[in-house]
């Protein structure tokens, strides 16, 4: 249920800001997205807001792979070597951030559900 959730927020909150990138780059010295910062955005964006659509199980899949993205995301934004296409802004780390833990909680909460719920059908 909390990947359900998840899904769908991050997905239009990553939406909205690829689709803010591609109307105009800078918003501000909060949020620059570059082109590729872009097109990430929107991949993550549909991804989750149609991983929120399917099954349980496969909403913890897409969980799962929102947070390699994030995780990802936030080493290569970090990585001097990808500075050219990759921006830094301190707002953005921090959602990016934020993401990352919110998806770890998730999972963890999926997984542990659905862990006690296979050990209660299987006593006696």
């Amino acid at each position: 249920m909390y990947a359900m959730y998840y899904n769908r927020l991050t997905g239009w909150l990553w939406f909205a800001l690829g689709a803010l990138g591609l109307t105009r780059a800078p918003t501000g010295d909060y949020i620059h997205l570059t082109t590729p910062e872009t097109g990430i955005a929107l991949a993550a964006g549909c991804l989750g807001m149609l991983g929120a659509r399917v099954t349980r199980r496969n909403q913890v899949v897409v969980c799962g792979i929102l947070l390699l993205v994030y995780v990802a995301w936030l080493w290569l934004g970090a990585s001097p070597r990808f500075n050219r296409w990759m921006s830094t802004t301190p707002l953005e780390s921090v959602l990016r951030l934020l993401e990352a833990l919110w998806a770890l909680y998730c999972l963890a909460a999926e997984l542990w559900g659905w862990r006690t719920r296979r050990l209660s059908v299987a006593e006696p």
